[in-house]
């Protein structure tokens, strides 16, 4: 079974370890891959991953519609550190979660946004409010930032912080879905 979840990470073009206490069931058609049930997803450790399972209830990134895995393609012009930084972005909004996976293999920029909120029990030191989560194709630079940029000074960008806006988006490089039940 292992087996068959690596394969469902490499059309991303990432290799995943999945693992997970429950079965993982899937379904597979026109070259899409939804996961349902809490997903744990590491990286190989060479890769600069970490691992940091799916949100459960009770935690503030847990989104009601679902999760969404995102990562920052370390080698693009968003990460400063050149480090693959990987974050679980909760939705609540079920028609946002939706066009999200509607839309996770269409060309163009592709951004998720909300509401950054700093938080030191975090991994990166913040997540986004589930609860205002949008999602947005094209270009937004003037709301873009990345998960660098937001880890090194996250109540910058936290609303009311020294950033100015009341949302940031980061690019939308999806890794895994994790749709609840």
């Amino acid at each position: 079974m292992l087996d068959h979840r690596l394969k469902l990470f490499v059309f991303v073009g990432t290799l995943l370890v999945v693992a997970s206490s429950f079965s993982c069931n899937t379904t597979n058609s026109d070259d899409e891959t939804v996961i349902y049930r809490t997903v744990y997803c590491m990286k190989f450790p060479e890769s600069g991953c970490f691992v940091d399972p799916a949100p459960l209830p009770g935690d503030p990134r847990y989104g009601l519609a679902g999760q969404v895995f995102i990562e920052d393609s370390c080698k693009s012009w968003y990460s400063e550190d050149e480090q693959l930084d990987c974050l679980w972005i909760g939705v609540d909004d079920p028609t946002i979660m939706d066009q999200i996976q509607a839309n996770k293999f269409t060309a163009g920029m592709k951004v998720i946004a909300g509401k950054i909120k700093a938080d030191p029990t975090q991994i990166h030191g913040f997540y986004l409010d589930p609860s205002t989560i949008s999602y947005l194709e094209g270009d937004y630079f003037d709301i873009l930032s990345s998960i660098d940029q937001v880890e090194s000074d996250p109540a910058y960008y936290e609303p009311g912080g020294g950033g100015g806006k009341p949302e940031w988006g980061l690019p939308l490089d999806i890794r895994a879905i994790v749709l609840n039940p």
